[in-house]
């Protein structure tokens, strides 16, 4: 597995869990190996969560950003644009925001987005890999869908949700928002979310 994504999963684990490392010795190796066996079960429940908001995971309209094997939450025909997609056996690309306007940056070019109407991603691995999300939602013509989960007893809960309240405070006000904070035994799940697409469709 990309060797890059597994380090953005590792300096999650050790926010997590309030640690600094100073080596990777064989005890917190093998912590951040249990860890992910119990990470991939939380983005199970988070994609439940999500799809309980109304998100279509499969939806050839969204787009997930960011993700790689272990926390994707989509399925076909939903794109991933990710440098780390290649672990999911996609090209892999990144996301830019010119303007307000979103493109896919790929080996092979730029690419201008014309089909997506929702932008996706959670737990972002550091708060620069939202910035412009604001802008897509405030443009009128995108949603977006920013979430944050993990466990209760977790260090960086509070940071996280703090991130997100940012996030909250960019957003054009005037256009539906929805923002969701739920827990189930010992996890938390958060989201900001825009909510316009249907609005849209109904003006079609």
């Amino acid at each position: 597995m990309d060797s890059k994504y597994l380090e953005c999963l590792f300096f999650q684990f050790c926010r997590a869990k309030g640690i600094i490392v100073n080596n990777k010795n064989k005890k917190i190796m093998s912590a951040f190996t249990n860890w992910l066996n119990e990470y991939k079960n939380l983005v199970i429940d988070y994609a439940k969560f999500v799809t309980n908001l109304g998100i279509d995971l499969k939806s050839h309209e969204l787009a997930e950003v960011g993700k790689g094997r272990i926390d994707s939450i989509v399925s076909y025909p939903a794109k991933v644009i990710s440098p780390h997609a290649n672990s999911l056996g996609r090209e892999s690309s990144s996301l830019l925001i010119i303007g307000n306007t979103p493109a896919i940056s790929t080996s092979s070019g730029l690419i201008t987005i014309s089909d997506i109407n929702t932008f996706i991603t959670h737990n972002p691995y550091n708060e620069k890999l939202i910035s412009g999300w604001d802008e897509l939602h405030n443009d009128g013509n995108h949603d977006i869908l920013v979430g944050v989960f993990g466990k209760k007893n977790d260090k960086d809960e509070q940071a996280k949700l703090d991130m997100l309240n940012r996030l909250f405070n960019k957003l054009n006000h005037d256009s539906e928002i929805i923002s969701d904070y739920d827990t189930s035994y010992d996890s938390y799940f958060a989201v900001v979310k825009s909510d316009r697409v249907k609005l849209r469709n109904k003006v079609k």
